[in-house]
């Protein structure tokens, strides 16, 4: 188990985040949507709807004090090429949060991570 949370902290630093920080926070920065409303039906990629080209994209959100997201990383994609561009590009438009907290209960830069399946209709 050390060596996991030693791996986890390493992770953090590579990302920017000081993992003492992160493992203190009083709140994890928290959707104020729902998260499915971030990519909408309409938004498919014409072209890949045209191929039937399905995707699930794992992504990771930079959250600022405020709430907004700074940065969109794809750790994994199960894709065909471009899903990962849209998707990012779509999340930092509309996704907004309401910030991580420290354990002084004042806004403080973190990250969200989840994932989005794209499904031609």
């Amino acid at each position: 188990m050390q060596e996991m949370f030693a791996c986890q902290d390493r992770m953090l630093r590579e990302w920017g985040f000081d993992p003492m920080a992160q493992a203190a926070l009083r709140r994890r920065a928290q959707p104020m949507k729902d998260v499915g409303e971030w990519i909408r039906p309409s938004d498919y990629p014409i072209g890949k709807l045209r191929k039937g080209s399905d995707s699930l994209i794992v992504f990771r959100l930079d959250v600022d004090p405020n709430g907004v997201p700074t940065g969109c990383q794809i750790p994994r994609a199960y894709t065909a090429e471009g899903f990962d561009q849209t998707t990012c590009e779509l999340l930092l438009k509309r996704a907004r949060f309401q910030p991580a907290l420290d354990r002084e209960g004042q806004p403080i830069s973190s990250y969200f991570v989840s994932s989005v399946t794209w499904i031609a209709p």
